[in-house]
């Protein structure tokens, strides 16, 4: 689904992870799985042209725009390109539709160019990249104190008065 990616980019703008001012790009698989970037924006004003995707030009790229990936991309760039891509991996801003097996590529990458990783995750297959990162932050459902053990202690009470 290609809203995912732009639903993540737009985060990664409100909270400063993209330029709120640079056009945002996506790794796009084209049908004989060549892969190019391509503009990620409804505003037909701001189209650019599809650009190849070469792995040495990621940091130049990066500073006249923001780039997002889906895993599926990375993958074909990355067997492509080798460990060239790894080297210029922050250049990438967004990475969405992960693997946990991603995740963890992505965040040892990240550590090993000597970046610290903060991952937010709100389900299971997080669990791995949130552990290996160095800030890890679970996002969790549930509404005001109902995660808290003052309430759970509280709901255990009620339910043992119940009974």
């Amino acid at each position: 689904n290609n809203n995912i990616p732009l639903t993540a980019v737009h985060v990664a703008k409100e909270v400063s992870i993209c330029n709120p001012t640079l056009p945002t790009l996506t790794l796009l698989i084209k049908p004989n799985n060549k892969v190019v970037w391509a503009s990620a924006t409804a505003d037909k004003s701001k189209i650019v042209p599809e650009i190849d995707f070469i792995a040495s030009e990621l940091p130049l790229l990066s500073k006249k725009f923001n780039l997002v990936t889906t895993e599926e991309a990375l993958d074909i760039v990355t067997k492509d390109n080798g460990d060239e891509v790894w080297k210029y991996i922050d250049a990438i801003k967004v990475f969405a539709r992960m693997s946990p097996y991603g995740k963890a590529q992505v965040i040892r990458a990240m550590q090993k160019a000597g970046h610290h990783v903060l991952m937010c995750g709100d389900g299971g297959n997080d669990v791995g990249a949130l552990k290996q990162s160095d800030i890890g932050l679970a996002l969790l459902a549930g509404y005001g104190n109902a995660n808290t053990s003052s309430s759970s202690s509280k709901e255990g009470e009620n339910n043992n008065n119940n009974n």
